[in-house]
């Protein structure tokens, strides 16, 4: 199972914050937390992709 996979089975189940939480506690990989525009939060990036909604991440410039 990915990351990704992980990431959408905890939100299923418990929602958004719930994958921020496992992020912040090493369940889930995170490459960097950045500002989500359909989260409306900053939220965990793994892959190029916020875990949270799945979402394509693009730096704020």
């Amino acid at each position: 199972m990915t990351n990704h996979e992980k990431a959408y089975k905890i939100y299923e189940k418990h929602g958004q914050f719930a994958v921020h939480d496992a992020a912040e506690t090493g369940k889930l990989r995170v490459d960097l937390w950045g500002e989500c525009e359909p989260c409306e939060i900053e939220s965990p990036i793994e892959g190029g992709c916020c875990l949270v909604c799945g979402t394509i991440y693009e730096a704020q410039k």
